[in-house]
């Protein structure tokens, strides 16, 4: 996604992709609704796989994740990063020393995927 140069709607949209990808990589029932919010996503009747991969995740066990966020709201990142704690067997957050200093350009990492 493009950023638009207002800091708090990146931030705000950055947050959210952040959301989209922990659903997808941990699925409802470790990354949920209620960790984040509500989600207007619908499934489609039927879809077992799409059902399955909803409640458990497509990331496998011992599988890692690394998620690009323009930092924002320091309490609910603190949140992501606790529940990248709570999934994984290790999880920090990563500042690349080639980005400029003003970037506000960071990268959450869960390595090992507990199951």
């Amino acid at each position: 996604a493009n950023t638009t140069g207002a800091r708090e709607v990146d931030a705000d949209r950055s947050r959210e992709l952040v959301r989209a990808a922990l659903r997808l990589a941990l699925g409802e029932q470790h990354a949920g609704r209620d960790d984040f919010g509500d989600d207007d996503d619908e499934e489609e009747e039927g879809d077992e796989l799409a059902r399955h991969l909803a409640q458990v995740g497509s990331l496998r066990a011992r599988g890692s994740v690394a998620i690009k966020l323009f930092a924002g709201d320091p309490k609910e990142e603190k949140a992501i990063l606790q529940l990248l704690r709570d999934n994984f067997t290790r999880a920090h957050r990563v500042r690349l020393s080639t980005s400029r200093k003003d970037s506000r350009e960071e990268y959450l990492v869960g390595l090992g995927r507990r199951m």
